[in-house]
């Protein structure tokens, strides 16, 4: 098992780029350590379990008083304990062979259903925006990107505010990077799906308006996503049933 796992943690030292960079010290002290651990293993625990573990002379009996007999006792009932366990256990074995069998079943389920992020994705109220220009782009045109993307995001209405940083960003440090962090209103002051079905409508209709042609590259018809489609209630179908029905 020793050698397996330092089989399988030696070749992250070798990974090149930033990500090398950092696997590459994880890789180098995990290694270090399982070989120092089974140094210590085969040499140093084998001669501490012979001082302390002494064999006992023939004839004397295991020590029935003080810690080590308590312990002995507790010990002795705890392992005839497991073994009228494992002794019932296997006398029924189909019934619990069909328990074991739900409760993977139940694992399995569950498996499926929940989400598989170590953190479900939920709004937090903040979003950052990372922003990356050409590599040589000046500071000022920086600035100007990041304009452009602060008026049109403080334009939403479920935004509240706006902060920005010019010359870093999560990719990197530099005249061409900048960052941004928007913070949302409350959720009880945001539209929800009626407003964004509104502007994306909005947004196709600027993009396609009524003079221009049909056979436009941008003027083509496009499905709705799904958060756009409207809605019908039930009742609404219900009442479109009846009607269709009268006719």
């Amino acid at each position: 098992m020793t050698v397996v796992l330092i089989s399988v943690f030696t070749p992250l030292a070798f990974f090149a780029g930033s990500t090398g960079n950092i696997y590459r010290q994880f890789a180098a002290v995990m290694v270090a350590s399982i070989a120092f651990s089974a140094m210590m293993a085969l040499s140093l625990t084998p001669a501490l379990c012979a001082t302390l573990l002494k064999q006992v002379p023939k004839g004397e009996h295991h020590a029935k008083r003080g810690f080590f007999g308590a312990f002995n006792r507790m010990f002795t009932r705890t392992a005839h304990g497991y073994e009228s366990l494992v002794a019932r256990l296997l006398r029924k074995a189909p019934r619990y062979l069909i328990i074991y069998a739900a409760i993977g079943a139940v694992a399995a389920l569950l498996y499926t259903r929940l989400p598989t992020s170590f953190l479900p994705a939920e709004d937090q109220g903040n979003m950052l925006v990372n922003v990356q220009l050409p590599p040589g782009a000046t500071l000022e045109r920086t600035q100007n990107v990041m304009q452009q993307v602060e008026g049109w995001v403080l334009k939403q209405p479920e935004v509240q505010s706006m902060v920005s940083v010019l010359g870093f960003s999560f990719s990197g440090r530099g005249q061409n990077a900048a960052l941004a962090f928007v913070t949302l209103k409350d959720w009880d002051q945001r539209k929800g799906r009626a407003s964004r079905r509104r502007r994306w409508r909005a947004a196709r209709s600027a993009a396609c308006p009524a003079s221009a042609t049909p056979s436009s590259s941008r003027c083509r018809r496009r499905p709705f996503p799904n958060w756009a489609r409207p809605r019908a209630s039930p009742s609404a179908c219900r009442t479109a049933a009846a009607r269709a029905a009268r006719r």
